[in-house]
């Protein structure tokens, strides 16, 4: 899914809008700061993606396609956070962020089913092993040869 978080005719990156939220609130300009944001490599950067993104959600838009949905949004910012269950995003950037729940309310009630852990080791062939094994004795130092002596052996390796 591909999501322009930039409001149309308003593209300004977040060190941008950073530096006007400081501006407001302090005495601070961008003349006393020492940055020229117009020229900032981020922010051109950005201005060229999010027009770019909003000439691919024109084309898609205007597709009479009935797989594809085009919906704009106002978002400025999204933060997804590891472990959670609900995503925040903020439409400006001087707001608090709102919480948002994305799962399905099924597994909000029961949780998200963990992934199965592999009890068995993958392993190696016996012949690899004991080539490993020989090439390897005269090479690294018998502290060490432990670690290929415990080696699992396995029928099918992959």
């Amino acid at each position: 899914m591909n999501i322009s978080f930039a409001a149309l005719g308003h593209e300004e990156c977040f060190t941008g809008a950073a530096l006007k939220n400081h501006e407001s609130s302090t005495n601070h300009d961008s003349k006393n700061l020492k940055n020229d944001w117009a020229n900032c490599k981020s922010c051109n950067k950005h201005i060229g993606i999010t027009k770019s993104a909003r000439q691919q959600y024109q084309i898609d838009a205007e597709a009479d396609n009935p797989y594809v949905l085009a919906c704009s949004a106002n978002l400025q910012k999204v933060n997804f956070e590891n472990g959670k269950q609900s995503l925040s995003y903020k439409c400006k950037f001087s707001e608090e962020a709102t919480i948002l729940n994305f799962l399905v309310a099924k597994h909000q009630k029961n949780g998200l089913e963990k992934p199965k852990c592999k009890t068995v080791c993958r392993g190696i062939s016996q012949a690899r092993k004991d080539t490993l094994i020989n090439r390897l004795r005269g090479i690294i130092p018998v502290t060490r040869i432990h670690f290929w002596n415990n080696l699992p052996v396995s029928e099918n390796p992959v």
